[in-house]
């Protein structure tokens, strides 16, 4: 007797009545216990073989395989569902044309599970080798490696929908001839999205900035949070974040201030006239010692000369590199040296100068 027909002796008469797509409802009914069975034994089975394969990835002293095993687990329940799934339906009896789509369906779920693992994989990988030694010599793995790791999961994408399409009859072929013959208007469609993404992977070649470099991009100041395959997000000051086109990056001035080698100090002050020759020689050279004592100076080029004869004072220009590589360390630097330059106005006897305007009357 085959199980369709000591299933239907067993089954009430109501849901032996013709429902959708011509399947009884007890059909609908088998499909969906089928599902919900296949599931579970899937789910069953796979925590005992991931148990199992925690116990051997545990031996090992690399961290990649652990990752896997904990990450292939939705790819691996999906492809085991698919496995149990196919004999179950069996037991239905479904008409040709319902066994036919659920047969081609189960190989879809195959494959998808298997671009699943890929995808899974992919990332792993992704991960190590951004947090490996290479990434961290080479700063500019830090923004190559996500957007390979984009574009190798969207081709991955693509090429999964393709090949379950071909699963279900679909004629990939000629969707493939009919890409080709539609490429020119499909280029010309997407022309700003080509360009953005050629403007990234330019990004990347030329290493014109990296994440979490502070950057000024035209009128935009901030630091660069994502540079992903259309658009660089740039969080500002302000805590906004802007996004700006890749295409149009090429066109910009882009300043990097995380390639600068050095931070410059430059003021100009102004003492009063009454300050005597003999006073600013004295001013000068005790400005200089104070910006040779510290210890991070760029000696090769320190000024610290009269320069102008302005309305109200007498210019003197300071200016002076300092070798450190972040903006707070040097803000406390010139907040230090600010003071001392004031303490050594104060000890040669002179003081700063202010806008002033002397008016004069004479009696006709």
């Amino acid at each position: 007797m085959q199980p369709a027909t000591w299933l239907r002796d067993r089954i009430p008469d109501a849901l032996l009545m013709s429902g959708p797509l011509d399947l009884a409802y007890w059909q609908w009914i088998g499909m969906a216990v089928a599902l919900a069975l296949a599931i579970v034994l899937a789910s069953i089975i796979a925590i005992g073989i991931r148990t199992l394969l925690h116990l051997v990835t545990q031996r090992t002293e690399t961290a990649w395989d652990d990752l896997i095993v904990d990450r292939v687990r939705g790819p691996f329940i999906l492809w085991l569902t698919s496995l149990f799934l196919s004999p179950l339906l069996g037991v239905l009896t479904l008409p040709e044309r319902t066994a036919a789509l659920m047969s081609a369906t189960t190989r879809g779920m195959v494959l998808v599970a298997l671009f699943w693992l890929v995808l899974r994989i992919v990332s792993v990988v992704q991960d190590q080798l951004l947090t490996g030694r290479w990434a961290t010599e080479q700063v500019q793995a830090r923004t190559f490696i996500p957007l390979l790791g984009r574009f190798v999961r969207v081709t991955l994408v693509v090429v999964a929908l393709l090949v379950v399409l071909s699963q279900f009859g679909y004629p990939v072929g000629s969707l493939l001839a009919g890409v080709g013959i539609g490429g020119v208007a499909l280029a010309l469609a997407s022309q700003k999205t080509v360009e953005h993404v050629f403007g990234s992977v330019s990004l990347a070649a030329d290493q014109a900035f990296r994440v979490g470099d502070f950057v000024r991009i035209g009128e935009v100041e901030g630091t660069v949070e994502r540079i992903g395959l259309r658009s660089t997000s740039v969080r500002t000051l302000k805590r906004t974040v802007v996004r700006i086109p890749n295409g149009r990056l090429a066109d910009e001035r882009i300043e990097t201030f995380g390639e600068r080698d050095r931070y410059l100090f430059q003021h100009d002050i102004g003492v009063l006239y009454s300050t005597t020759p003999a006073q600013l020689e004295q001013l000068t050279a005790a400005i200089d010692s104070t910006l040779r004592a510290e210890p991070n100076l760029w000696p090769d080029t320190v000024i610290v000369r009269v320069i102008a004869f302005a309305d109200s004072a007498i210019t003197i220009r300071i200016r002076a590199w300092f070798v450190v590589a972040e903006l707070p360390v040097f803000l406390d630097i010139q907040h230090r040296l600010l003071l001392a330059i004031m303490r050594d106005v104060d000890s040669i006897g002179t003081s700063f100068a202010y806008p002033s305007v002397s008016v004069y009357q004479s009696k006709s």
